[in-house]
């Protein structure tokens, strides 16, 4: 595989009243450069910054942001990712809001 993270999943509590970031890391062993095709999120509360090259031999990250200020409760949201060389990646997400 060319595209390898660190994690494909997290459990977290976090708060109601804040936004709560998470980088999630990959690195491309490839020696080639590698686009993300496509990326998507379960919900709308699930947000994300990417690059759109990821550079060979290099690390990078997502910025995730999941928004469940004043939603308490237990969660379980998802980030898809389809990249230019065909490989696929889920990550999730999964806690309690308090």
């Amino acid at each position: 595989m060319d595209i390898v993270f660190e994690k494909n999943q997290v459990n977290v509590n976090i708060s109601t009243k804040e936004v709560f970031t998470y980088d999630l890391k990959g690195f491309n062993h490839s020696k080639e450069p590698i686009k993300v095709k496509a990326i998507g999120a379960s919900c709308g509360c699930l947000s994300f910054d990417n690059p759109q090259t990821l550079d060979p031999q290099s690390a990078f990250k997502i910025k995730l942001y999941l928004n469940k200020i004043n939603k308490p409760g237990l969660f379980s949201v998802s980030l898809s990712v389809d990249f230019s060389n065909g490989q696929k990646f889920l990550f999730k997400v999964a806690g309690s809001a308090v």
